[in-house]
């Protein structure tokens, strides 16, 4: 996932970075927003963070621009302080920025929060970036996770599978009826080839089935997610 991030500070793409696990955010910086808006079209980004307490007058012009540049919508995260009024929070939600989040991520508990919103606004634009791998039934690509409130197993079927999440259908749905968007399963097991892997995954959305994205995983997991849908794709070309 591409994050376009504009801010003057130096700490902060390490901190946006830190948030998550290897591999799941390419974070484009930039210094200044009249460079990131030069080269938009070039970045094509994912998902928006800019900070309004280093450029509090550019942040509205910026997300117009964005608006008017790209075909498809890019969320935008605004990064905030203290100062900013309720009135420009207004104007904010009328220009459509999803979130206001507070600049302080050198806390851990805005880091989740950031990690959460990304999760929620991230993966519709996944399926295009990445592609995803449907297995047969008969392949080895299984997932269980132990429901959070209710300390059960939950079984079912992987629908389709990418380096950066999946699409899980459980046996038992009504099991899944009470999990919430960003909701975090920490005790998951996912077996793919012969290797079986512990993870953590965050709920991106619910349907019929769960929309789950790779929260926390060994980087031996990553490589062997994308082992596997690259040597599967290629047997069946």
């Amino acid at each position: 996932m591409k994050v376009l991030l504009v801010t003057d500070r130096e700490d902060l793409p390490r901190l946006v970075e830190g948030a998550f696990p290897p591999h799941m955010l390419e974070v484009v910086h930039y210094w200044h927003p009249v460079k990131a808006m030069d080269n938009l079209e070039e970045v094509d980004p994912d998902l928006v963070i800019f900070n309004a307490e280093d450029f509090p007058r550019h942040w509205k012009t910026f997300t117009s621009f964005l608006k008017a540049t790209l075909p498809a919508p890019v969320p935008v995260v605004l990064l905030v302080g203290d100062s900013f009024s309720e009135e420009e929070s207004a104007k904010a939600t009328t220009l459509g920025v999803r979130a206001l989040l507070s600049s302080n991520l050198e806390e851990r508990e805005e880091r989740l929060r950031l990690r959460q919103i990304i999760t929620r606004y991230g993966e519709f634009r996944e399926q295009r970036r990445h592609g995803r791998y449907v297995p047969t039934p008969g392949e080895p690509v299984r997932f269980i996770f132990t429901h959070p409130g209710r300390n059960r197993l939950v079984f079912g079927s992987v629908e389709d599978i990418s380096e950066q999440g999946m699409r899980f259908k459980p046996e038992a749905p009504h099991l899944v009826s009470d999990l919430k968007q960003g909701q975090l399963l920490s005790t998951c097991s996912l077996r793919i080839g012969d290797r079986i892997h512990t993870l953590s995954c965050t709920v991106a959305s619910r349907d019929d089935s769960l929309h789950l994205v790779f929260t926390e995983a060994t980087e031996d997991f990553f490589l062997d997610v994308k082992r596997y849908i690259e040597t599967h794709t290629a047997s069946r070309l």
